[in-house]
């Protein structure tokens, strides 16, 4: 029996990056206008969502790949090779413009640099990396106790005081700016998507508006209240979080009972790729831009309130322009990984074997059995 879709997650999943593109957005205001109230405005209410943007895009990122730790890993080379490909491929575009195109740093230095940034997380592309390696550790432990999975996560998280000074004593002096504390707050989440997606189906049976409404107004008011309280800066933000999953579950499945914010999330969530990758490079080009040019409006209080809105508006209406437009012809290999990225091992392995009739097969036909082995067969990808 086909189980519903749940089509809430994918209204959340688009949203929740939409979420992220806003923040970084607000981010640039400042830089851009200068300091102003209508730039701590946007500050407070960056931080006020802190808890709900990435632990609930890990959440569904969870859920949806919950069937996929139950096949065979090589059937999952679109979460792993496929998605490694776009980090290593997005990483080194966003070197190369920010080098050559801005001019931040020498283009020599960038990619000298390249591989730490890569290995130890240190770009935007973070949770690009983060879905490869949840994705693995949800794998590796599918065997034990989900109660045992997440909650050892859910204690790293607890500790984040704990967990953040073990990973910055241990990684700062081999490589600055890596985002691995973020990371290790964020895996709960991943792990509770792959082993409750049922239960996240059951709390969305649950919503109605005045529900909505009045976990709203308590989380809101929570979080005032952490940002007016020094002592809880750094802490743990698991609780603010859970209740921010329950109110996002709860808000997308109202809103999806209408077809018309069921179609849009439909689309929206299953492009979320390109919004993503590509919002970086436009985030950094209108930044230089702006502080270049100096526009005059932007010293104006409701230009600065709409600009990020604005600003994220044109980001994901260019990055799903150019996703569109790249479908046809090779770039659209900036997207998603061709066929060959998927098994480089087995590539490398197969190219290396010598071919029926070479020197190499000579001698190895001579030397070896007379019974070839026969050729590895390719698995299919998810």
């Amino acid at each position: 029996v086909t189980k519903p879709r749940m089509h809430w997650v994918d209204l959340i999943k688009g949203t929740s990056v939409v979420l992220v593109v806003l923040m970084h957005a607000s981010l640039v205001l400042p830089q851009v206008a200068g300091d102003s109230a209508v730039a701590d405005l946007w500050s407070d209410a960056g931080q006020l969502l802190e808890p709900l943007r990435m632990p609930v895009f890990f959440l569904v990122s969870g859920m949806l790949a919950a069937s996929a730790i139950n096949r065979e890993w090589d059937s999952n080379r679109r979460r792993t090779w496929g998605i490694g490909y776009v980090y290593v491929v997005w990483t080194a575009i966003l070197l190369v413009f920010t080098s050559v195109v801005l001019q931040w740093q020498a283009l020599g230095e960038a990619l000298v640099g390249l591989p730490a940034t890569l290995f130890f997380a240190s770009s935007g592309y973070w949770y690009l990396f983060a879905l490869v390696a949840f994705f693995g550790i949800a794998y590796a432990t599918r065997s034990l106790p989900p109660w045992l999975v997440v909650g050892a996560a859910a204690a790293i998280n607890i500790a984040r005081p704990l967990t953040d000074a073990f990973l910055d004593s241990t990684l700062e002096p081999i490589h600055q700016g890596s985002l691995a504390p973020t990371m290790a707050m964020n895996l709960v989440f991943f792990l509770a998507g792959v082993h409750f997606k049922q239960l996240a189906g059951q709390i969305a049976h649950y919503a109605t508006v005045p529900r909505v409404v009045a976990l709203g107004m308590v989380l809101v008011a929570l979080g005032i209240y952490r940002l007016e309280t020094p002592i809880l800066w750094g802490q743990t933000l698991l609780p603010l979080s859970v209740g921010w999953i329950v109110w996002a579950i709860w808000t997308a499945h109202l809103a999806t009972r209408r077809q018309a914010v069921q179609r849009f999330g439909s689309y929206l969530g299953q492009r979320t790729l390109p919004i993503y990758v590509m919002q970086f490079p436009l985030l950094y080009g209108a930044t230089v831009l702006l502080q270049k040019t100096q526009p005059d409006i932007l010293s104006n209080a409701a230009t600065q309130a709409l600009f990020p809105v604005i600003l994220t508006s044109l980001i994901a209406l260019i990055a799903l322009s150019t996703h569109t437009l790249v479908q046809r012809n090779a770039l659209r290999y900036i997207f998603t990984a061709p066929d060959w990225a998927l098994d480089p091992i087995g590539r490398m392995r197969r190219t290396a074997a010598p071919r029926i009739g070479s020197p190499r097969a000579s001698a190895a036909e001579t030397s070896a059995s007379p019974v070839l082995p026969p050729e590895p067969a390719t698995a299919g990808v998810s």
